[in-house]
């Protein structure tokens, strides 16, 4: 069943599907996001900053962040673009958080499972033998 939403960008009513956003607004994002391509494509533009990419596109700064946090632009290919990390606030080549934060944070996911892992349980045996001592326990009382 259709699902009704509001654009996360112009808060437009429209069907739900896999994007979050119109399909006004994805078109234009796209678009954006074909010019910002077309331009790092050139040899010349691969070290060009956000700022330069904003001055040779036209495409809004705030538009290129966001192709860099949905992973559209692959960082990696180009030394001058970076992201700021969420948790740390570094920069990084990755689209929200840095490698060394992402390694912590799986590190503290493991010790709190670790730390709420439930008590040994009792095999089948063991549990009929405490519930028939529990019954007897009961009926002395």
């Amino acid at each position: 069943m259709a699902e009704l939403a509001n654009c996360q960008k112009c808060g437009a009513v429209f069907v739900k599907n896999i994007h979050s956003i119109c399909r006004s607004c994805y078109e234009e994002e796209e678009r954006c996001f074909q010019k910002v391509n077309q331009f790092l494509r050139k040899r010349e533009n691969r070290s060009a900053t956000k700022q330069e990419v904003v001055d040779g596109t036209g495409v809004s700064y705030d538009m290129v962040q966001t192709l860099i946090r949905k992973g559209r632009l692959q960082l990696r290919h180009f030394p001058n673009l970076y992201n700021i990390c969420e948790r740390c606030k570094q920069r990084t080549k990755e689209p929200w958080i840095c490698h060394s934060c992402r390694e912590e944070m799986k590190r503290d996911l493991a010790n709190s499972e670790q730390q709420s892992k439930p008590a040994k349980r009792i095999d089948g045996e063991q549990r009929s033998s405490y519930r028939l001592q529990e019954t007897l326990h009961k009926k002395n009382e």
